[in-house]
């Protein structure tokens, strides 16, 4: 009993001109609203006119409360705050009746210029521009909710990614593609292994005799997991959070040697159906004894030249002849 008196004490309003009397017309307004819509059961409360009216009172009303009587914490003001909440739910709600993300994006930002609005009024109550001692407060401010909101805008947009693609929680993400990239293929992702792969195949190819390396030629063939395997690669070798797969192609040349490209392949885990693709392309010959182009001897020894960027190791490789040779 004793709270009801002291409501309605508070909510009587000492004359016509007052926040109670907003405060009321807005109850009332709500009332109202509420017959109509049990009347016509299609009208939906939260979008019926009469309802938006009433929170329209109810706002000016507390606006006008919260001037006389401000809510504080210590020295900190809870006004601007509490005004904000109550224009958010007001203006920014779905046809649902529902907060949508604005309503968090921008209560930073509008609580902080209406906490900012008793600077920008002179002694006359009229707007001025605020004194220049406290400028640099106000822009500070502004600032500091500018920056919660965006923190919380970059919260909102992860969050929608990781609800269309779960896999994204569980990805190493501190090499992301959430960049333009251009350049050259020395800027694309997967180019440090590939130069790796090639260092690896150097120490592979080079310098053994032209037999052992066709019999190396002939397993990576019939049994490409085998070479990965020799060369330290798996089947399927996991870098930078993608899975690779290596895939060799060789061909012949016109003389002795072969042509090798292999080709690294990667999808991202949580878009399988988009893949990126490097290749390098490598030409493995036989160099006779005196240091010319072999013809496949057995005292030939091979050598091996790759390159990532263009096609000419594809073109014809002219030795120069030694003095004996000729």
């Amino acid at each position: 009993m004793e709270n009801w008196n002291w409501l309605r004490s508070q909510l009587t309003p000492p004359q016509i001109r007052s926040w109670q009397t907003l405060i009321l017309a807005s109850f009332i307004t709500w009332f109202f609203s509420l017959l109509v819509m049990l009347s016509e059961p299609d009208v939906e409360f939260q979008s019926f006119p009469l309802t938006r009216l009433g929170w329209v009172f109810f706002l000016v009303g507390f606006i006008w409360w919260q001037s006389l009587h401000p809510w504080k914490l210590g020295s900190f003001s809870l006004t601007p705050g509490l005004i904000a909440a109550v224009f958010c739910c007001l203006f920014l709600t779905n046809p649902e009746g529902e907060l949508s993300q604005w309503v968090f994006l921008f209560y930073p930002i509008l609580t902080t210029l209406i906490a900012t609005l008793p600077a920008c009024r002179n002694a006359k109550n009229r707007l001025s521009v605020p004194p220049v001692q406290q400028r640099p407060v106000i822009m500070l401010q502004l600032l500091i909710a500018l920056l919660c909101s965006c923190w919380l805008q970059l919260t909102f947009v992860l969050q929608d990614w990781i609800d269309t693609y779960p896999n994204v929680a569980r990805t190493d993400l501190s090499q992301s593609q959430f960049v333009l990239r251009t350049g050259t293929p020395f800027q694309l992702r997967g180019y440090d292994r590939l130069q790796t792969l090639q260092k690896q195949l150097k120490d592979h190819f080079d310098h053994p005799s032209w037999p052992e390396t066709e019999r190396k030629l002939l397993d990576l063939r019939q049994n490409p997991e085998n070479f990965w395997r020799t060369l330290n690669i798996g089947a399927t070798d996991t870098v930078a959070g993608l899975v690779q797969y290596p895939q060799a192609r060789l061909t012949r040349d016109d003389q002795q040697g072969y042509y090798l490209t292999i080709r690294l392949s990667w999808s991202h885990p949580w878009f399988e159906e988009r893949r990126e693709h490097l290749s390098l392309r490598c030409h493995l010959y036989p160099v006779s004894p005196e240091g010319g182009h072999g013809n496949g001897d057995p005292s030939d020894r091979s050598a091996i030249a790759c390159d990532t960027d263009n096609q000419a190791i594809f073109n014809p490789i002219s030795i120069p002849s030694t003095p004996g040779s000729s």
